[in-house]
C-alpha cells in the first residue's frame, strides 16, 4: 500500500484495535459509556466509527471503489480489508496499487473527520471527506514521483553497466519481451534464444491481443516454453524484465488478469527437466524489447533473425563483446537487493513428454521441425546450420519424425551463424 508512514502506523493501530474509540475507552474507564456520539445509534467500536456509522456508510457509498459496508459483511475490520484487496488483485489492471492505496487514505480522512466532529464540533460531511482523501492522495502522489526522479537521477551519476548476461555453458536463455498499446488492447511479444556464446539460435515474434501490459509480457513468456518444449530444446534460461511477473511465476502464485496464461506456464515449466527463471533490468534485455518494438510497430521483416535489421545487429554485436566478470558481478548486486537469483535457477521438476501445442499469439500456424530441402543444404559445417521458417529459425538437427502434419510457413531458407 503505497500511503504515507503516518497512514500505515494507523492502519496498524485499526487492525490491532487499539484506537481511542468509545469501546476501547470504556473499557478502560475513560469513557461513561461506549456509545457512539455522533449517530447515538450504538457502541463505538473501530468497525462502527469507520464503516458502520451512517455518515461512515455514506462517505464509503460515495467514493470511487463503490463499497458499502454492512453489519452482515462486516465481522472485523481487518477482515474486511483483505477481501477488499483481494477483490482488488482478482480484478487485475495495471493501477491494483492505487486502488488499494485509496482505501488507505479513505480510512484515514473518515476517522480525522470523526475526531474534528467530536473535539472541535465541526459536521460530517462525507463529500468533504471522500475530497480530502482524494487530495492528500494527490500530494503523496506527487512528492513520491519526485523523491523517484530524483532517486532516478542520483542513480544515474553513479549507474551500473548492466548488459546481457550469458548463460552457463551447455544452456541456453531465452529473453522474452512485450509491448503493448491500451488504447486498442492490442501489441506484439518477442522471444530472442542465444548460447553461452552470445550466439543468436531462434528467434520468433509475434501480433497479441491483450488487457494489459502483464499479460502480453505473461503471453511471451508462454510463447517461448511453448518453443523450447516443442523443439525439445534441453536447458534453457528464461529471462524477463517484469519483476512482478517473475516472482509470481517462481513463488507459484499468480495474478488475477493472467491466471490462466500463468497456469499454462506452470504447466509448461513442469514439463521441463532442467530449467531457470530470472529477472533482469531493461538494459539486460535490450535485444528482446527492440524485437518487439519493432515487431508491433510492423516495421521488423519477416527474415529478422536471418538478416537482422541495423539496430538489432549492434544489439547483438554489443552483448557478444560484453565483458562477463565486472558487468556481471554489478548486475547480481541488483538482482540480491531484490532477493532473487541472478544464475540458474537449478530446481529441477520430474520431466514428462508434452504433446505440441498451435502458439496462441503467432504468426505461424503450427510449429514443425523440418530438414532443409536438399539444395539448400551443405556438407560444410553442418552443426551450424539454421532452418528459417516465416518468424523464427532453429537448428537443423531436429528430425522429420518430430514435424506436425498440418504446417503453413511463408517461406523456407537456410543460414548460417555467420
Amino acid at each position: 500500500m503505497e500511503v504515507p508512514q503516518k497512514i500505515k502506523m494507523f492502519l496498524w493501530k485499526v487492525c490491532q484495535d487499539i484506537l481511542p474509540v468509545g469501546s476501547n475507552l470504556y473499557k478502560r474507564r475513560m469513557a461513561p459509556d461506549p456509545l457512539c456520539q455522533i449517530c447515538l445509534k450504538g457502541m463505538e467500536t473501530v468497525e462502527h466509527a469507520l464503516l458502520l456509522c451512517d455518515w461512515a456508510r455514506a462517505t464509503w457509498f460515495g467514493a470511487e471503489c463503490k463499497w458499502t459496508p454492512t453489519l452482515e459483511t462486516v465481522n472485523s475490520i481487518g477482515s474486511w480489508m483483505v477481501k477488499c484487496i483481494r477483490k482488488i488483485r482478482e480484478g487485475g489492471g495495471d493501477d491494483q496499487e492505487k486502488r488499494i492505496s485509496k482505501l488507505g487514505f479513505l480510512l484515514w480522512e473518515i476517522w480525522k473527520t470523526r475526531n474534528n466532529k467530536l473535539f472541535q464540533q465541526q459536521e460530517v460531511n462525507p463529500s468533504w471527506t471522500i475530497s480530502k482523501a482524494r487530495t492528500l492522495e494527490t500530494v503523496y502522489g506527487k512528492l513520491a514521483e519526485k523523491q523517484q526522479t530524483q532517486k532516478r537521477e542520483t542513480n544515474r551519476s553513479r549507474t551500473y553497466l548492466v548488459t546481457w548476461r550469458p548463460p552457463p555453458e551447455d544452456w541456453l536463455k531465452a529473453n522474452v519481451d512485450a509491448v503493448f498499446r491500451k488504447e486498442n488492447e492490442t501489441g506484439a511479444i518477442a522471444v530472442v534464444i542465444r548460447d553461452s556464446k552470445g550466439k543468436m539460435v531462434l528467434g520468433f515474434s509475434g501480433k497479441i491481443q491483450a488487457k494489459s501490459s502483464t499479460v502480453a509480457e505473461a503471453q511471451a513468456i508462454k510463447q517461448a516454453l511453448i518453443i523450447v518444449n516443442n523443439l525439445n530444446m534441453g536447458k534453457t534460461l528464461i529471462e524477463s524484465d517484469n519483476l512482478k511477473l517473475i516472482q509470481t511465476i517462481k513463488s507459484k502464485t499468480t495474478i488475477g488478469e493472467a491466471l490462466a496464461i500463468i497456469q499454462d506456464i506452470q504447466i509448461l515449466m513442469e514439463k521441463l527437466p532442467e530449467k531457470g527463471m530470472t529477472w533482469t533490468p531493461r538494459n539486460g534485455n535490450r535485444l528482446a524489447h527492440a524485437v518487439a518494438k519493432a515487431a508491433e510497430s510492423e516495421t521488423l521483416h519477416s527474415t529478422w533473425s536471418c538478416q537482422p535489421p541495423a539496430e538489432i545487429r549492434s544489439i547483438l554485436k554489443r552483448s557478444l563483446h560484453a565483458s562477463n566478470d565486472d558487468v556481471v558481478s554489478r548486475a547480481n548486486v541488483q538482482y540480491k537487493r531484490h532477493g532473487l537469483l541472478g544464475v540458474v535457477n537449478r530446481t529441477s521438476w520430474a520431466m514428462v513428454d508434452i504433446d505440441r501445442e498451435d502458439p496462441t499469439t503467432a504468426a505461424v500456424t503450427r510449429w514443425a521441425t523440418l530438414e532443409a530441402p536438399k539444395n539448400l543444404v551443405s556438407d560444410s559445417e553442418p552443426s551450424t546450420r539454421r532452418h528459417h521458417c516465416s518468424e523464427f529459425w532453429f537448428p537443423r538437427r531436429c528430425s522429420k519424425e518430430d514435424a506436425s502434419e498440418h504446417v503453413k510457413f511463408s517461406h523456407f531458407s537456410s543460414a548460417t551463424d555467420g
